[in-house]
């Protein structure tokens, strides 16, 4: 009899522990469950808040208010506005300001280069500049004007004595209002290059810029000076030392070849004068 109440007993021990755990497990899971739910409220309400914002910035919030044309007086102001495509009510966070910059540059044949800057709240700001002559390209018979960003300008018969004079390259298109299309691809790059190069370092007054003489690039100078930069390599180091010669060591008027071509080999340089 005493075995069985003791078997009895731990029997009823054992259950006892397994409805303890149960119970445990009775707590435990609900409040699981509670967090669970209580994270899924607050995303809730953090994606309503988000799309309510969204939908606030997109209608009443950074409409354009004002919308202004700067620098270079091309075109009339309104006349600009109407091509750009904004107008005002838009939404500013929307405006994709490099692509109506784009836009302007390819829709107005005499500018060059168009900025386009979003002010917020609510201001759109355009500031255009207007496209230059820069370089006349022989074609042809022709005269091919195109501005430093490479937009063609004017065709004619007669070269402007003001412009660079480009020869010895083929062009595929060269349509008024269009950027121009080089048959060799890294011309233009090359071209501008030079020009940009020149100008930094106080060089001013070219006047041409020969493809001719095979792959020997020369550069016409102050209608005085012809330099010879043979391959289009190490430019820059050859301009530096172009300008030093020009501008330090010759005669104002002295005119001749200087001939560059080896100098980033050789480290020399030579200057044969006319006179």
């Amino acid at each position: 009899m005493k075995k069985n109440k003791g078997r009895k007993k731990q029997t009823e021990n054992k259950s006892i522990r397994k409805t303890s755990k149960t119970r445990k497990r009775r707590r435990f899971f609900p409040l699981m469950d509670y967090r669970i739910g209580r994270v899924l409220v607050f995303a809730t309400m953090l994606c309503g808040v988000s799309v309510l914002c969204l939908f606030l910035s997109s209608t009443v919030l950074f409409s354009i208010k004002d919308i202004s044309v700067q620098g270079d007086e091309v075109y009339d102001p309104k006349f600009i506005i109407e091509q750009s495509g904004t107008k005002l009510g838009h939404n500013l966070f929307l405006l994709n300001a490099k692509q109506v910059g784009e836009k302007l540059e390819n829709e107005l044949p005499k500018v060059d280069e168009v900025t386009v800057t979003k002010k917020f709240p609510g201001k759109v700001i355009i500031n255009v500049k207007q496209a230059v002559k820069a370089v006349d390209v022989e074609v042809d018979g022709k005269f091919v004007s195109i501005s430093c960003k490479g937009k063609v300008l004017e065709v004619s018969d007669v070269h402007d004595d003001n412009l660079i004079l480009l020869q010895g390259v083929d062009l595929e298109s060269f349509e008024v209002g269009a950027i121009v299309a080089f048959a060799d691809k890294s011309v233009g790059t090359k071209v501008f290059d030079i020009i940009a190069q020149m100008g930094k370092n106080n060089l001013n007054k070219v006047t041409g810029i020969n493809f001719n003489s095979g792959y020997n690039l020369i550069v016409g100078y102050d209608n005085r000076v012809e330099i010879d930069f043979g391959f289009y390599e190490n430019m820059d180091y050859k301009i530096r030392t172009a300008a030093e010669i020009i501008n330090n060591k010759l005669g104002a008027k002295e005119a001749g070849v200087l001939d560059l071509s080896e100098v980033s080999k050789e480290n020399r340089s030579y200057f044969t004068s006319e006179s």
